[in-house]
């Protein structure tokens, strides 16, 4: 294919040749003469070198592994925020809408992303093969997707220098999407996690970062009696997850639960909106207190393994909420409020131990999910 065109491309250019010798025309009218051919030459080998570029990156990493290539969220930045609990009448999103994934869609990344794509990978400055400018995105939404860098167009009049200057100032890259490399799951099991944060800001990015890996689904933050962290940016959270899970190879980011205007929410305010529901006969969620030591507190893998034994047979498997507490632990009010609505609900609210050990926060979110995700993985291999 490309031999042929770059035969037409040596028709044309004999024939201005010719033109200019024997017919006695100044090179310019014989490029005006056929210039007809020659726009149609030049569009036809734009056109038809794209379609093989794109089928020569295909077929060269057919046999090669994906997973080597850089990851990049392409989806809505407020796509992680939610402003109402999970069970509430009228959940929104803050995200706007955004088309979906697709074939030769092409996406226009962020100034940060193109940096990252041109300056520190240098995927646009590889020439030796087309396949160098390859990358995966994905948006949450659309599963993973393969794509390819597409560098802006630059005036042909500019010199090289010019236009690296120009490319590197203010022009953002595309990717534009070449074909579907993992569809995003129907349904995934996934657990939420109501914690009171701890005061440190690097422990709670550490959080973020660990739960995202572990495939939390939701998160809200509580304010407690003992609570010591104050507001939270929720943008950063959001920053935190979206890295965590490029680099996990995780297909969406976990939503943070925005309860009032400092990204909290009062523990009573939240057990109530739940108990509501829970009476409307409108719940799904199963609550876990954990609590370090509790004289009613059941193992954790106990609690899990009654929870999915009671849903043998159900399509749905029960959505599961950890409910952590701050480093000074549950006041007595709070315990009392845990224990009597574990007794008005038996089969939704249960009093769990993660062991003899007090655990610091973090610690204490990560040894429940992580009981969970080792559970419900095992329970799978187990039925396959």
């Amino acid at each position: 294919m490309r031999r042929s065109l770059g035969l037409m491309l040596v028709c044309v250019h004999a024939a201005c040749a010719l033109s200019v010798r024997f017919h006695r025309v100044s090179p310019s009218r014989a490029l005006i003469r056929h210039g007809s051919n020659w726009s149609k030459v030049i569009s036809s080998l734009r056109s038809i070198t794209t379609s093989a570029d794109e089928q020569e990156i295909i077929d060269c990493n057919e046999s090669n592994d994906y997973t080597r290539l850089p990851r990049i969220y392409v989806g809505s930045p407020e796509a992680s925020r939610a402003c109402s609990l999970p069970w509430a009448k009228q959940e929104q999103t803050v995200a706007p809408l955004l088309p979906r994934l697709k074939e030769r869609l092409q996406i226009q990344l962020t100034a940060d992303q193109s940096h990252y794509v041109s300056n520190v990978l240098r995927l646009t400055k590889k020439k030796k093969s087309s396949s160098n400018a390859l990358l995966r995105v994905f948006d949450g939404l659309s599963g993973e997707w393969l794509a390819r860098v597409v560098a802006p167009q630059m005036d042909d009049s500019s010199d090289q220098q010019q236009q690296r200057r120009r490319r590197s100032a203010n022009a953002p890259l595309m990717a534009e999407c070449l074909k579907l490399l993992r569809p995003l799951p129907m349904a995934c099991s996934s657990p939420s996690l109501w914690l009171a944060p701890p005061k440190k800001r690097e422990r709670v990015r550490w959080l973020i970062e660990k739960a995202t890996e572990l495939n939390v689904r939701q998160v809200l933050f509580l304010e407690s009696d003992y609570s010591e962290a104050g507001a939270f940016d929720v943008d950063k959270l959001g920053i935190y997850a979206v890295e965590a899970a490029e680099q996990c190879e995780r297909l969406d980011i976990p939503v943070f639960m925005i309860g009032g205007k400092d990204s909290t929410m009062r523990l009573d305010d939240a057990i109530q909106q739940w108990t509501s529901n829970s009476e409307r006969n409108q719940l799904q969620t199963k609550m876990l207190f954990c609590r370090e030591r509790g004289e009613h507190a059941l193992p954790v893998l106990d609690v899990l393994r009654r929870l999915m034994q009671s849903c043998q047979g159900v399509a749905d498997e029960p959505q599961i909420s950890f409910v952590v507490g701050p480093e000074g632990g549950w006041s007595g009010r709070e315990q009392a409020l845990m224990d009597d609505l574990a007794k008005k609900h038996p089969d939704d609210a249960f009093i769990v131990s993660l062991g003899g050990n007090v655990l610091r926060a973090e610690t204490a979110a990560m040894t429940a999910i992580a009981a969970y995700t080792l559970f419900t993985d095992g329970r799978g291999a187990n039925n396959e």
